[in-house]
């Protein structure tokens, strides 16, 4: 079997199990909530970009930064495992060809992201600079030619022993972006295509060479490509469960305080497990940390009471919907089954914790809310937020569950 084969199992393999999962991340629910929230955020930009006028210089630079970053958006694909290290190092020679579809492929995913990105860029450039909409393709061309020099710089780090040259050749690259960028945006788009198709010559007649003197460096190669996928199953792990990905456990002492506040009782078993699991367990109260965060740092930038209640709705149902699989965290534990507790008694506790939680989240966009809008609309936002989180707690959740345990 060839390289070029095994590259063609492995990534059949892996689209399979992408799709797999993929039904669950784009379930219904999901894909309503993306078109609020790219309706609240296209809304909220064509409002602003009402405001500025061609006097606003910060237009072009902003641009320059967008593009510039786009351009490390994806990484480079190699589907390698760790078994790679011994049955694949005999085949090295070969490996060339393998890493070539590798790269091909991983363009495909970052060229969709970069294309949108720099579309949805082009209306702020246009109001506040002489360009048209019709210098995107210039735009595009440049970025895809450049993203192709990045994902290049990928490879050939996995073959460069040391790490110091490794960070050369990221700066090397950074550079290149820069300064195509700056000639896209201060002088001329087709100046910006010039500099990236010229920098891309010179990488691969020049810089490229160095592929041909060094040998795959395979333990560094694994251990990339482990933390890339470690990164898309921890996406998707927010929608269901990941064999792949467990969370870890941490003591946090200074919750229990907290936890001794829950009365001893029967009916507060799964009361008492649940606030458990979210304390100690880093997938759920990662997730409630880190959406909190973007909420209060999104919601606390919009002066808009009425996109300020779309968005901090929009975040309550995300952490609401995403913490629904706390309620079968315990299912195979064999005390759970053993113990006699009631499945309505569950529910209730899943019901409460839930509450509490987004009635939690809900005090911190408050908080976020009083920095830009008067005290009157900040509470009735709070007072909303509230009533949504008791909604989704106790009709939303009873039904999402029966639908489940039905499936």
């Amino acid at each position: 079997m060839s390289v070029v084969d095994i590259w063609k199992r492995r990534l059949a393999d892996h689209q399979k199990t992408m799709m797999k999962y993929l039904k669950y991340v784009l379930n219904d629910h999901f894909v309503i909530v993306c078109l609020f929230l790219l309706g609240a955020l296209g809304y909220g930009y064509s409002e602003t970009l009402k405001t500025v006028s061609t006097n606003f210089i910060y237009g072009r630079m902003i641009a320059v930064i967008v593009f510039s970053s786009i351009l490390f958006i994806g990484k480079l694909a190699t589907l390698t495992q760790s078994a790679d290290i011994v049955f694949l190092l005999q085949k090295e020679k070969e490996m060339d060809a393998y890493f070539k579809k590798a790269k091909g492929y991983s363009m495909i995913l970052p060229l969709a992201v970069i294309a949108f990105i720099s579309a949805a860029v082009m209306p702020l450039l246009v109001a506040t600079s002489s360009f048209m909409f019709t210098d995107w393709i210039f735009f595009f061309a440049y970025l895809a030619v450049l993203k192709e020099v990045e994902l290049d710089a990928q490879w050939l780090k996995i073959k460069q022993p040391i790490e110091k040259e490794r960070s050369k050749l990221t700066i090397l690259v950074i550079l290149l972006v820069v300064v195509s960028s700056m000639f896209a945006l201060y002088l001329h788009p087709l100046a910006g295509l010039v500099s990236a198709v010229a920098g891309s010559v010179f990488w691969h007649f020049q810089i490229g060479k160095a592929r041909q003197i060094f040998r795959y460096q395979w333990e560094y190669l694994v251990q990339k490509e482990t933390a890339r996928l470690k990164l898309i199953y921890q996406f998707i792990n927010l929608f269901t469960d990941i064999p792949a990905l467990k969370g870890t456990i941490k003591r946090r002492a200074y919750f229990d305080n907290l936890l001794k506040r829950i009365p001893l009782k029967h009916q507060n078993t799964y009361l008492y497990l649940f606030s458990k699991a979210i304390v100690r367990g880093t997938e759920y109260s990662g997730l409630v940390f880190r959406l909190s965060l973007i909420g209060v740092v999104v919601i606390a930038l919009l002066a808009n009471p009425l996109l300020n209640g779309m968005m901090s709705v929009l975040f309550l149902y995300l952490t609401g919907f995403q913490l629904i699989p706390l309620y079968y965290h315990y299912d195979n534990h064999l005390l759970s089954v053993l113990y006699p507790v009631d499945k309505n008694q569950k529910l209730s506790a899943m019901q409460t914790i839930l509450l509490f939680l987004l009635v939690i989240q809900s005090s911190l966009f408050l908080v976020a809310n009083l920095l830009t809008m008067p005290i009157v609309v900040s509470i009735g936002l709070f007072i909303l937020n509230v009533l949504f989180s008791w909604l989704f707690s106790r009709f939303y959740l009873a039904s999402r569950i029966k639908k489940l345990n039905k499936g």
